[in-house]
């Protein structure tokens, strides 16, 4: 059993989106003085760091960035009322993922290739399971699927990058993990291929798709396994930030950009509670609702 009993959940959780903050910390100060009780959680979904090109080979820079990326989720930890949930984008250097106890707070957990638990995860707290996957693969030209424009970090080649998701879903026991509730929340940097909330358009080049279409084969691997993913929520391509996204049926929400005051608020609301078995336990079930894109200077 979770060390937390059901009747301790919430009917009701608020959560706020944040992706691809490279470093914006003065606009995370205008989130404060905007929801000043906070948000029971807040999904943190990558490039909260702007490392670029030969600054991932220098410790220099490496560890001004992980300075100012602690600043930034310690900001952050002061709009949160329960738990944040982060995860890495390619902007973000992976030797984080060595550095537990640099990040992971009582209020703050750094994950990679992750399904918390069927009950509530001890580290994040969160009435649903969650899959926790960051960084991203080459993006390539949609009229080119052989010419990349942009780099993947910290995968060099969509095939890296489909070889690492793959051991880390044959891990996970996806289907016995999220057996009793059988839903879950995908929460990536990167997201689907096919669309819209995964394409970036650069000026006199042309329209650039940076999702996984790995990701998807994985989708349908889980809905197979009768596992309801509620929404895949994602970052990373800063002209697709939207809520009108799907996915296999799977509503698809992007959060990017939060350098351009771009974030998501919603909540997640007790739907019902069932009989599980035959030992007639009961098993809340979930949805997601008022799922809003917001921007910070046009509110």
């Amino acid at each position: 059993m979770s060390h937390l009993s059901q009747a301790s959940l919430q009917k009701r959780n608020s959560i706020l989106v944040i992706s691809d903050i490279h470093y914006q910390l003065s606009n995370i100060k205008r989130l404060h003085k905007r929801y000043s009780s906070g948000f029971d959680y807040i999904f943190c979904l990558g490039d909260i760091g702007n490392l670029k090109g030969d600054q991932f080979n220098s410790n220099e820079e490496i560890e001004k960035a992980k300075n100012k990326i602690k600043e930034i989720l310690n900001e952050l930890e002061g709009l949160v009322v329960r738990k944040m949930i982060v995860l890495l984008g390619n902007h973000d250097h992976f030797s984080m993922l060595d550095e537990p106890d640099r990040w992971n707070t009582d209020k703050t957990v750094l994950l990679h290739g992750a399904l918390t638990a069927q009950e509530i995860d001890s580290r994040t707290l969160f009435p649903t399971p969650l899959f926790v996957h960051g960084g991203s693969p080459p993006g390539y030209f949609l009229a080119d699927h052989d010419k990349p424009r942009i780099k993947g970090y910290p995968f060099e080649t969509r095939q890296e990058f489909n070889n690492e998701l793959d051991m880390c879903m044959k891990g996970l026991d996806f289907a016995n993990s999220v057996s009793r509730r059988k839903q879950t929340i995908w929460l990536t940097h990167c997201g689907p291929t096919e669309s819209e909330s995964s394409v970036t358009l650069i000026a006199n080049e042309g329209a650039v798709e940076s999702g996984s279409e790995r990701y998807q084969y994985w989708l349908r691997k889980w809905q197979d396994a009768e596992c309801e993913v509620l929404a895949w929520i994602h970052g990373h391509c800063h002209d697709g930030a939207g809520t009108n996204f799907t996915c296999e049926g799977v509503p698809v929400y992007n959060g990017a950009a939060f350098i351009n005051g771009n974030y998501i608020t919603m909540n997640l609301v007790e739907e019902s509670q069932e009989k599980q078995g035959d030992s007639g336990e009961e098993c809340v079930r979930w949805k997601l609702e008022n799922v809003q894109l917001c921007n910070l200077q046009q509110e």
